[in-house]
């Protein structure tokens, strides 16, 4: 959460939401679903999660909800998970 990440920074929630808005141009979810993205594809890359569906490495990323997970990767990525799953060189 926005208040957890804030103290363990050592700075007040205000001033994270602050800085992530004025520089970023984000708010703390929208931030988290991009980190959470970029983490799913480094999975789906790795050969450690080669077993697992779509949405079993979507859940180990952070997200709970698969159409907010499908919502929010082509929002970032401009296709399905599963289309971009379909351009990786391992991907059979």
């Amino acid at each position: 959460t926005v208040n957890l990440v804030a103290q363990r920074m050592g700075i007040p929630r205000q001033y994270l939401s602050e800085v992530l808005n004025v520089y970023l141009k984000s708010n703390f979810q929208d931030c988290m679903n991009k980190y959470r993205a970029e983490e799913f594809v480094a999975c789906l890359k790795d050969d450690r999660f080669r077993n697992y569906s779509i949405m079993g490495i979507a859940n180990e990323v952070g997200f709970k909800s698969k159409s907010s997970f499908n919502t929010t990767f082509k929002k970032i990525y401009g296709v399905t998970p599963s289309e971009f799953k379909k351009t990786l060189p391992s991907a059979v």
